[in-house]
């Protein structure tokens, strides 16, 4: 079930992105919203027990989630000029930049195998 939810959420990801791109901001809305939907559903890892979620999933599913929490607030910030909103919409963005920094952190400490092959950090 899950891969299917991360394939539509990717897809109506990149449909969010090419309508703002395009200023179709309300087909872009609704975009978001599909997006945001499928990414935040919490995953469904097998036998749906969360006592046995993998660390490392988890943080794959924070930093997806924070990315697109970001992006999601990028594309608000440009579209609408309400003062109130914008205070609103940086605070959002403070979050969910710590939501993806949290992701990668968990990422990087329980998986350092998976970043091996970035240069500046090899040994």
């Amino acid at each position: 079930m899950r891969k299917y939810l991360d394939s539509f959420g990717t897809i109506f990801w990149f449909l969010m992105d090419v309508c703002w791109m395009f200023g179709f901001l309300n087909p872009a809305y609704v975009f978001m919203f599909l997006t945001l939907s499928m990414f935040l559903i919490f995953p469904d890892w097998k036998n749906k027990t969360y006592n046995k979620i993998r660390l490392e999933d988890f943080g794959v599913y924070l930093s997806t989630n924070g990315w697109v929490l970001m992006n999601s607030t990028w594309m608000l910030q440009d579209s609408i000029t309400s003062k109130e909103v914008i205070g609103f919409l940086f605070l959002i963005k403070i979050i969910s930049v710590s939501i993806a920094v949290t992701g990668f952190i968990i990422i990087a400490s329980t998986n350092i195998e998976s970043f091996q092959n970035i240069r500046k950090i090899k040994k």
